[in-house]
């Protein structure tokens, strides 16, 4: 079990977590990989997708998404 932390998105049955970054994951770039590292390891897949993207692209998103499932 996960305990502290915080996603976007969250799947249980499928093992899928979805993150939406915006221009603050700039500066958290080690840190997101190693929690990605953490919910990879605790058998989650995770797919990251630009704030922008889902405003520019919502059906490529979908898409992406799709592909992970």
């Amino acid at each position: 079990m996960l305990v502290g932390l915080i996603v976007d998105f969250f799947a249980p049955v499928p093992g899928l977590v979805v993150e939406v970054d915006g221009g603050y994951h700039v500066l958290r770039r080690g840190a997101d990989a190693r929690r990605d590292l953490r919910l990879r390891g605790a058998g989650y897949r995770v797919v990251r997708v630009e704030a922008e993207l889902v405003h520019r692209d919502l059906h490529g998103v979908v898409q992406r998404i799709r592909e992970a499932l």
